[in-house]
């Protein structure tokens, strides 16, 4: 799943941004940068700011769309009823706070 690099590469051709632009005024390798919209990095909560500030955008978003990532690379290799079950308990925890 690459649900925020996808956004993220979704908002950068939309603006006819290159990819070199992007790195050199976030100060991030291009190549880092490509990982992420390509799906073979995920973003870190500190890039989350970078890159919500440079297309004026809501890091809350962003940073809503890395954690699904960061799920689901954590659940993908797992058996799938062992996932909704780890979500379902997950979710009522979330409730109690």
């Amino acid at each position: 799943m690459n649900t925020s690099g996808k956004h993220l590469r979704h908002l950068r051709k939309s603006r006819s941004i290159l990819l070199r632009q992007v790195a050199a005024k976030l100060d991030i390798d291009t190549a880092v940068i490509s990982k992420i919209e390509s799906g073979n990095k995920i973003l870190t909560e500190s890039q989350v700011t970078l890159f919500a500030n440079f297309y004026n955008v809501s890091s809350e978003e962003l940073l809503t769309l890395r954690l699904c990532d960061v799920i689901f690379e954590n659940l993908k290799n797992k058996p799938l009823s062992r996932c909704w079950n780890a979500l379902d308990l997950a979710k009522e925890e979330l409730k109690k706070r």
